[in-house]
């Protein structure tokens, strides 16, 4: 009896330690990304790229976006429809955010490139959400005006 015991001690104690190997694997897995931007286009004249959670995304300056997991190179909007990645897993990864009192308007900047996630209302009255991926050098202003 006491033998058992102690087999179904040392099952609990390794099924313990793998789950916290998983969970940490998976919360490694998340962090572990790169981002590269495509072919520069001219600024200025953003185009559509993808929907988002109900937002219009938007592309100015770049071609495409791009986001290398584990060695797979996906574009973004590819990555985020696989769930692969979100808004704020690269969010998180800015090296500056700046808020806005214009109703939530946020600027994420990169090294290379800027993300503005608009909540504002422009001045025609109507409300703008749009994602904007563009240069480092854009403005809040240039957008949803």
């Amino acid at each position: 009896m006491q033998f058992m015991k102690k087999k179904i001690s040392i099952l609990i104690a390794l099924l313990i330690v793998v789950v916290i190997l998983l969970i940490v694997i998976l919360f490694l897995k998340k962090d572990t990304y790169t981002i590269s931007l495509g072919d520069r286009k001219d600024c200025g004249d953003p185009s559509y790229y993808f929907d988002y959670e109900g937002r219009t995304v938007y592309l100015d300056c770049f071609q495409r976006i791009f986001i290398e997991i584990n060695g797979e190179k996906y574009d973004l909007n590819d990555a985020i429809h696989r769930n692969l990645i979100t808004f704020s897993d690269l969010w998180k990864k800015s090296s500056r955010k700046l808020a806005y009192w214009d109703g939530g308007t946020t600027l994420y900047q990169y090294d290379e490139f800027s993300i503005i996630a608009y909540q504002r209302m422009q001045d025609n009255g109507e409300y703008c959400d749009d994602i904007i991926i563009g240069s480092s050098e854009m403005k809040v202003e240039d957008y949803c005006k």
